[in-house]
């Protein structure tokens, strides 16, 4: 009983190590990097997410320029 008690110690002891390493912020950056890039599908919506912003971006620039009435700026943003 002892043997196994000890064990499971161990074990425990283990597990909180990896814990920790998968939950230092560099490793969760790295750990969600290396998904991003091997994911084909992800690629897709990261371009697609892009291009609709950049798009969003440009139609309010060219759209409502530098307006000063708070109306029409907040229709840019939402636009």
């Amino acid at each position: 009983m002892q043997q196994q008690q000890s064990r499971q110690w161990e074990e425990l002891i283990g597990q909180v190590k990896i814990t920790y390493e998968i939950l230092i912020p560099i490793s969760i950056i790295k750990n969600t990097v290396h998904e991003l890039a091997t994911s084909c599908e992800n690629k897709s919506n990261i371009i697609g997410s892009v291009m609709a912003l950049a798009g969003g971006y440009l139609s309010k620039k060219v759209f409502f320029k530098h307006s000063v009435n708070p109306l029409k700026r907040l229709a840019g943003t939402l636009f």
